[in-house]
């Protein structure tokens, strides 16, 4: 079977949710936790926090307009409290392997100016880990996911989209992506209480969370496919190559509804020898119409639309039932991406 591709870029833009990683430069995402028991004894220790938030973004005119976390994993070192009076009481308490989701239970936030949000709104919630204690009061250690707490703001955080910069492709120079920076700052000061009534913690974290990623606007979805189909190729696709050489042109293996990584190679060449019907199994619901033509000579001029297959409609699913009792030796796709 042979496969064209005659297609064009039409300039529209795709945003992608954004993956923000919390920076590991020294002193950055350093968290300082006081901890008071029974509303007397407190002792202070820092924590420091590193991990992924996962957010969905909207950018315009170059300002953040909407901002939602949408998911990710915090990681806090563990931290050691002593609370003692010499000869009368003594208690340790641990903070182990505490980690958090990033949750903005309210859901995308619009803010007046844009870049700004509600710290409040948008928060760290620790559900998983221990609350170690050890000492004058017994010992005890208490699952952080029975009780879980935040780590959330009291004013104001930003996000802060830096310039734009273009990725062109190396085989047309045409822009197949936009590319900017995107930095978080998420101030915290917040509370929690745990225990009961003869041993209680109070907690006051402060500190200021900061993270930074990469928004990538594609051009068109097929650019988005090609990165993740082959990604080691960077910009080395276009709609007519071949980038895992599995005989299709990538183009058309993205509008057959390929998935990204996966080979074309189960389309196999026509058996001359056979008469009557060749079924033609679609990878997935193909991603834009497309045409089936025939011809006996391969001449530019004797291509002709297969009846029922002009075109394939977007969203397809199932199976082809091409004929081959009528002289056709050769088929192909053709597609546009509009």
């Amino acid at each position: 079977m042979r496969i064209l591709l005659p297609i064009a870029l039409i300039a529209s833009t795709f945003a992608a949710p954004v993956v923000l990683t919390l920076g590991g430069m020294e002193g950055e995402n350093v968290i300082t936790i006081k901890a008071t028991v029974n509303n007397s004894l407190s002792d202070t220790a820092t924590t420091v926090y590193s991990g992924t938030i996962e957010i969905d973004l909207t950018v315009i005119a170059d300002e953040a307009t909407t901002f939602e976390m949408t998911g990710g994993k915090i990681f806090a070192t563990d931290t050691i409290f002593l609370f003692e009076i010499e000869n009368f009481f003594s208690q340790t308490v641990t903070f182990e392997s505490l980690t958090a989701t990033p949750v903005s239970p309210s859901g995308p936030e619009i803010r007046s100016p844009p870049g700004q949000f509600s710290a409040p709104a948008h928060y760290l919630l620790f559900n998983q880990g221990c609350l170690v204690s050890e000492g004058s009061f017994g010992n005890s250690k208490t699952l952080v996911q029975d009780d879980p707490f935040p780590a959330a703001g009291s004013t104001m955080g930003t996000i802060t989209p830096g310039p734009v910069e273009e990725i062109q492709s190396s085989i047309t120079n045409e822009v197949i992506a936009t590319s900017r920076l995107i930095e978080l700052v998420l101030p915290l000061n917040s509370t929690a209480t745990s225990g009961d009534e003869d041993f209680t913690l109070a907690t006051e974290t402060t500190g200021t969370v900061t993270a930074a990623g990469t928004l990538l606007e594609f051009t068109h979805p097929f650019f988005e496919w090609a990165t993740a189909n082959a990604p080691l190729a960077g910009t080395a696709i276009s709609f007519t190559t071949d980038a895992d050489h599995d005989g299709q042109q990538d183009g058309i293996s993205w509008a057959l509804g390929f998935a990204a990584g996966a080979s074309s190679k189960n389309i196999q060449p026509i058996d001359h020898s056979l008469t009557g019907e060749l079924t033609f199994d679609l990878p997935g619901p193909t991603r834009r119409a497309l045409t089936l033509q025939k011809s006996a000579t391969l001449s530019a001029d004797d291509w002709s639309p297969v009846a029922g297959y002009d075109p394939i409609p977007a969203g397809t699913t199932g199976a082809l039932t091409l004929p081959l009792d009528d002289g056709t030796t050769f088929y192909r796709f053709t597609a546009t991406p509009d």
